[in-house]
Parts: C-alpha cells; sequence; structure tokens
C-alpha cells in the first residue's frame, strides 16, 4: 500500500492497471470485454477476460481488498476526512460490493486493538528482521501454513518489517500477525 500524491491511497493488486487489449473497461455482469485496440485496463477486468478468474472470484477479491482499505484507515490514530456528495463512477456503482455494514465495523475495531499489541511487539516498522537458524533447525517446515512460510521466506536479514510485509503480498494486518508469531517463538529476531 502507499500514498499518492493526491492523498488518496493505493494498494497492489485487482485496482492495478495493466497495459493488456481492450476495447472498453469490465463491468462486472456485462460479459466478457472486446480486445481489439491497446489501453490499460483493471488488472481484475484483464483476469476475467482472459479467463483465469470467475465473475465470483472476482468480486471477492474485491470485496476483501475494499474491506482492507477500511480496516487500514480504522487503525489510523489521526486524520482529516471530507465527505463529498459526488456522482460514482459507473465502474464504482457497477461494483455494488454490499459489504456488511456491521462486520466490517467490528472487525475494523477488532484488529484495531490487536494492531496496537503487534506494533508494541514489532517495534520500528524500520527494523531489520534476521532469522534464528537455530530455533528454524527445530521447526517441521512441512507443516508449516503456506501463508507463514510466505512471510518466513521473505525474511533475508535485509528486509525491514515494512519491506518483509510488502514482499510477502498478504495484508499487512496477516503479515504482522505472522511476524509477531515468529518473534515470540524466537525464530525471528530483530538485527
Amino acid at each position: 500500500m502507499r500514498d499518492d500524491p493526491h492523498g488518496r491511497i493505493t494498494m497492489p493488486g485487482l485496482a492495478s492497471s495493466v497495459p493488456v487489449p481492450s476495447r472498453r473497461s469490465y463491468l462486472p455482469g456485462s460479459g466478457p470485454a472486446t480486445v481489439p485496440e491497446p489501453s490499460r485496463r483493471l488488472l481484475g477486468a484483464s483476469l476475467l477476460a482472459f479467463g483465469k478468474i470467475t465473475d465470483s472470484q472476482l468480486r471477492t477479491a474485491l470485496t476483501r481488498q475494499a474491506s482492507e482499505l477500511l480496516y487500514e484507515v480504522l487503525r489510523w490514530p489521526k486524520g482529516r476526512f471530507d465527505f463529498r456528495a459526488v456522482t460514482m463512477s459507473a465502474l464504482v456503482e457497477s461494483a455494488q460490493l454490499g459489504l456488511p455494514v456491521a462486520s466490517v465495523v467490528m472487525e475494523g475495531f477488532r484488529r484495531v486493538d490487536e494492531w496496537r499489541v503487534l506494533e508494541r511487539t514489532l517495534g520500528s516498522f524500520d527494523a531489520v528482521l534476521v532469522r534464528d537458524e537455530i530455533a528454524l533447525r527445530s521447526l517441521d517446515m512441512g507443516t508449516l501454513p503456506t501463508k507463514e512460510k510466505a512471510v518466513l521466506d521473505c525474511v533475508d536479514g535485509e528486509r525491514t518489517v515494512r519491506a518483509i510485509i510488502a514482499a510477502s503480498h498478504m495484508s499487512s494486518f496477516d503479515a504482522c500477525r505472522t511476524l509477531v508469531q515468529f518473534l515470540e517463538a524466537r525464530v525471528l529476531r530483530r538485527r
């Protein structure tokens, strides 16, 4: 996730645009896109147009991405918010994710509480983490869940916590929770 010069937040993933051949953007439910002339289109639309994902998978990914963004905003210690009555673009209007507000708010506040603990344990996001090779030998790598292996593989003794989170391609919350588990198990340590 990164800030752009206009104050908006962008996250890598389905909202990223990539150059692909297309005449129009994908609107959920509108069927496959045509492919004659080159332009830029949303990654999710491209994956859908090339048959790599289904409409349902795209909607699930967009719902998760939107929820993760909301959870990140709830975590901010301060900020300035502005509500404006504007007409939504056709692309935004077509998504109609229908996020369950009560569930998103409850999960967001649960995460806010857990984030405090995670941040205290992690310390600075600019700290470099290293593996404890002796502790790793006692760990059965075959039984580790895929996400935990992915985070552990990102720890190379050079990357900061921030870089590990980015390299893991996971939500910052999930990656940090995994890092904290490894730190508490003394599999990882700060350099």
